[in-house]
């Protein structure tokens, strides 16, 4: 508390620096975990579904609840993702990068990231 603002029992941190993974999934809240989006914890546990190996994350909502987010997105493994959640496809809210509030949110992409999207994006 002395060093991290806190608002509503939330810490509010200025600048998250995120990535994604190629499933779609951001810090440790896999899509089979989008609970962690709505809870009241500021860390919870998740469970990879690929390895089944325990992790600690921020809960999804301490990652909306931060001032600012950067996204630093790179290779043609994540286009897909990236692809279905900008462009609103069928089944897109499965993934949990979808789940970020967009306000106040940058996305790095690189070349292969952002192949497929529009310009204006």
């Amino acid at each position: 508390n002395r060093f991290v603002p806190h608002h509503s029992g939330y810490p509010i941190f200025d600048l998250l620096i995120l990535g994604m993974g190629t499933d779609g999934h951001v810090a440790s809240i896999f899509s089979n975990q989008l609970n962690l989006f709505h809870v009241d914890a500021s860390v919870c546990m998740s469970l990879n579904p690929h390895n089944h190996q325990q992790r600690i994350t921020l809960s999804g909502t301490v990652i909306n609840h931060a001032e600012e987010r950067i996204f630093l997105i790179t290779g043609s493994d994540k286009a897909k993702v990236l692809n279905d959640v900008f462009l609103k496809k069928d089944g897109y809210e499965q993934y949990p990068v979808s789940h970020v509030v967009k306000e106040n949110t940058l996305w790095l992409l690189d070349t292969e990231a952002a192949k497929g999207l529009p310009e204006s994006i």
